[in-house]
C-alpha cells in the first residue's frame, strides 16, 4: 500500500485502516447528538419541556444588607410554569416570597418580572459571580450565574 509516495507492508496498512474506522465511529458516534438524534440515531429530541431562561437582572447592594434584586424570567419551553409559590435561592440562602407576584402560570413566549426581591445574607460584592437558582413546588430547579451587579 502507497500513502504520500511511502510503501507500507500489509500489517501496517491494517493497523492504519483500523485507527481510521475507530476514529471515523467515535466522530460518526458525536454526530447525532448535535443534530437532535438520541445516542440510537433513530429519534429526534423533542424540544425542551421546561425551559425558564432569565432575561435580566438588576442587583442593588444595600450597605449593612443584601440589598434588593428585580428580576426577569421568560417561559421559553413547551410546557407551561407555575412560578407561584417558587422558592427563590441567591448564594444558597433562601429569599423568602420571592416569586409570589408570578402568581400566574407563564405558558410558552411569556414573561414575568418581579422587583425588589430582598437578598439575603451579607458580605456579596459588585462584580463577583453568585448562584441563583429557583426550585418550583414540584421539584424542578433552574440554576443561574449571576454578578452583583446589573444586567440591563
Amino acid at each position: 500500500m502507497y500513502v504520500m509516495n511511502r510503501h507500507f507492508d500489509c500489517r501496517t496498512a491494517t493497523r492504519i485502516i483500523t485507527v481510521l474506522l475507530l476514529l471515523s465511529i467515535s466522530v460518526a458516534r458525536t454526530i447525532p447528538s448535535s443534530v437532535g438524534m438520541d445516542s440510537n440515531g433513530d429519534h429526534f429530541y423533542r424540544p425542551l419541556r421546561e425551559f425558564l431562561i432569565l432575561i435580566a437582572y438588576n442587583w442593588n447592594v444595600g450597605g449593612s444588607s443584601g440589598g434588593s434584586i428585580s428580576v426577569a424570567f421568560r417561559n421559553m419551553g413547551t410546557n407551561d410554569i407555575d412560578l407561584h409559590d417558587t422558592n427563590l435561592y441567591i448564594n444558597g440562602l433562601l429569599a423568602p416570597s420571592a416569586l409570589n407576584s408570578c402568581s400566574y402560570v407563564l405558558v410558552q413566549g411569556q414573561t414575568c418580572s418581579v422587583t425588589a426581591i430582598p437578598v439575603p445574607g451579607t458580605g456579596y460584592s459588585i462584580g463577583l459571580t453568585y448562584n441563583m437558582k429557583l426550585v418550583t413546588p414540584d421539584g424542578r430547579v433552574f440554576p443561574y450565574q449571576i454578578v452583583c451587579g446589573r444586567s440591563w
